[in-house]
């Protein structure tokens, strides 16, 4: 239903742009793939897709602006059964992607007091079978693939 688009608040339909625009003042190049009108499924929780894209637009914009490239790319597909979107970054060459998966993780020069977003990334992820979330490593990049179902009936029930 495109309710969910027009409905939403003025602030959650633009903090996608919001993202782009940080990461062009940040002098990256930005691609952005959305090869059809995308609206969000009405069984996913607007709210928490919300805050998982902008926890990982985040650390995709800050981690590819440290970076020799300085290329960030978000591409979004509707498929039969899922909704997903993908983010790629470049990433400074020496980079260790196994500290990713530490419990609070942050590249941030002040850790102590970050590295909150991928825990809730994570805890999202792992306690909603509606969300799934990949992430690969190549030479130089980084690339989280977040797929979410529709139509999901799940018993759980994602608290903020």
């Amino acid at each position: 239903h495109s309710d969910v688009a027009t409905d939403a608040p003025t602030d959650r339909r633009r903090s996608g742009g919001i993202k782009i625009n940080t990461a062009k003042q940040a002098k990256l190049k930005v691609i952005v793939d959305v090869p059809e009108v995308f609206i969000l499924d009405t069984s996913i929780d607007l709210v928490v897709v919300i805050r998982l894209l902008a926890i990982l637009l985040d650390n995709a914009i800050e981690n590819s602006a440290k970076s020799e490239l300085k290329m960030f790319a978000i591409s979004i597909f509707n498929k039969n059964e899922t909704q997903e979107f993908v983010i790629t970054n470049s990433v400074q060459a020496e980079f260790d992607f196994r500290v990713m998966k530490k419990t609070k993780f942050s590249s941030k020069s002040n850790p102590e007091e970050h590295g909150w977003g991928l825990l809730y990334v994570k805890e999202i992820v792992d306690f909603s079978d509606q969300f799934d979330l990949q992430t690969s490593f190549n030479e130089g990049s980084v690339t989280q693939h977040l797929i979410i179902e529709k139509n999901h009936n799940s018993k759980k029930v994602v608290n903020e």
